[in-house]
C-alpha cells in the first residue's frame, strides 16, 4: 500500500467518526501531539550526548513511555480507539516530580532556557506540551472527549520542567 492515497486531496481526512476538514479541531490537536512525539524524539536524541549513567538511562525510558503514550491517546482523540491509563500515568509523573523538587533549590526567578541543548530542548518539549494542553481544553468544550487528557497534558508539561532544571543544575555542577 502507498503512502500516497491522494484522500486528503480535497482538505479532508478520517477520523473514527468520519471524515472531517484538515482544519478541524480534533485533526489540529492530532498534529500538535504528533509534534509533540517529535521535539520528544530530538530530546530523546540529545540526551544520548550526556554522561551516561543510571538517571540518563531511566530519563530515555521514560521519554520512550510518553511517546507510546501520546500515540494512544491521538488514538483516542481520532476515534480509532486506544485507552491510557491515565491515573497510573499521572501517579508516575507526580512522583518523578516530588523526588526531584526536593533534589533542587527553591525556584525565585524565572528560568530563561538554554543553559545547554538538552535542557533547551526539554524546555521546548515543554512548551509545545502546553500548546497541546491549550488544543485540548479547547477541543473538550466542542466534544466530548476524555478529561483525563488535560490533567495528562498539564502535569507532562510539569515534569518536563522538573526535567530541564535537573539538566540544567548538572550543566552547573560540572
Amino acid at each position: 500500500m502507498s503512502i500516497t492515497t491522494k484522500t486528503g486531496d480535497q482538505g479532508q481526512t478520517q477520523l473514527g467518526s468520519g471524515r472531517v476538514g484538515k482544519d478541524h479541531l480534533t485533526i489540529q490537536l492530532i498534529g500538535e501531539i504528533d509534534e509533540l512525539q517529535s521535539v520528544l524524539g530530538m530530546f530523546k536524541a540529545e540526551i544520548n550526548n550526556l554522561p551516561a549513567g543510571r538517571q540518563v538511562t531511566e530519563l530515555k525510558i521514560k521519554i520512550s513511555e510518553i511517546q507510546k503514550d501520546l500515540y494512544v491517546i491521538n488514538g483516542e482523540m481520532s476515534g480509532f480507539g486506544g485507552k491510557l491509563d491515565y491515573d497510573q500515568k499521572l501517579i508516575e509523573m507526580e512522583e518523578l516530580i516530588n523526588k526531584w523538587e526536593g533534589k533542587l533549590p527553591v525556584l525565585k526567578e524565572f528560568i530563561i532556557p538554554g543553559e545547554n541543548q538538552s535542557e533547551a530542548l526539554a524546555h521546548f518539549a515543554r512548551s509545545v506540551c502546553r500548546r497541546v494542553e491549550r488544543s485540548v481544553v479547547g477541543l473538550k468544550k466542542q466534544k466530548d472527549i476524555n478529561f483525563n487528557a488535560i490533567r495528562y497534558f498539564n502535569r507532562l508539561s510539569d515534569y518536563l520542567f522538573m526535567v530541564a532544571r535537573l539538566l540544567r543544575a548538572e550543566t552547573k555542577k560540572i
